[in-house]
């Protein structure tokens, strides 16, 4: 398994989730958090959002060989790539991505 999101606080101090494939965080403001806003990251995640971000196109590339030699190659590689690589992934049950949820 793998995180694509990070929460931001927690608990009663709970204040958002950060999306690590497109560096952005989303608060939820109004009845029930019905009005969502993206942002930027804060700089206290800028770190941790950077190295998730790397774990998520590591494990992406084990399931893409055109994603893994644009990033062994030092490439940039678009969001879309990983996801669609990270899909192949799910569907051949090799990975699970884990997202923040509420219970």
């Amino acid at each position: 398994s793998i995180a694509m999101q990070i929460q931001a606080g927690s608990a009663e101090d709970f204040y958002g989730i950060i999306d690590v494939l497109t560096r952005k965080m989303a608060t939820f403001d109004g009845e029930m958090g019905s009005i969502v806003t993206w942002q930027d990251v804060p700089a206290e995640f800028v770190d941790a959002v950077e190295a998730q971000r790397i774990k998520i196109i590591e494990s992406a590339c084990d399931f893409d060989d055109v994603l893994a030699d644009a990033y062994l190659n030092g490439q940039e590689v678009t969001t879309e790539a990983v996801k669609a690589a990270m899909r192949k992934g799910v569907l051949a049950q090799k990975v699970v991505p884990v997202f923040c949820g509420t219970a």
